[in-house]
């Protein structure tokens, strides 16, 4: 079902701004725990998500969900989702990089690209400032 909801959706999207994107956002374990830790099945899962985009399309995804639920994603579950699709797929966003990086415990993604970053808002608290280190 997930793939006919994400085929006409991306249709839809394509005639209305008239071009087909290449980079989509998809989150869909965002602070959510998936139903089973099984590897397989959660190569299986990006696998068909992958799948429903349109050909050479680069997903992007939140490493977020990896920070937010650690007693669920352990190496093998991060390795085995992130490496369902083809390496080069996947593009990550390693958020919260600048106090808590994951590319350091993930053996750079596994291989998927990704982009370091600075969360600089956590849901309305948008001061900006530097990390604080204490010896």
């Amino acid at each position: 079902m997930f793939s006919k909801f994400q085929s006409a959706y991306i249709e839809e999207q394509q005639n209305a701004f008239g071009y087909l994107a290449h980079r989509f956002a998809l989150d869909m374990f965002n602070e959510v725990v998936p139903k089973s830790n099984d590897p397989s099945f959660l190569a299986e899962t990006a696998i068909q998500v992958h799948q429903s985009l349109p050909k050479n399309a680069i997903w992007v995804l939140q490493g977020w969900l990896f920070h937010h639920t650690p007693d669920f994603w352990k190496p093998s579950q991060i390795k085995a989702f992130l490496q369902g699709p083809p390496i080069g797929s996947i593009l990550v966003l390693d958020l919260f990089a600048e106090t808590d990086p994951f590319y350091n415990k993930t053996a750079s993604f596994y291989g998927q690209p990704f982009i370091w970053c600075m969360l600089g808002n956590f849901g309305g608290d948008t001061g900006w400032y530097g990390a604080r280190v204490i010896k």
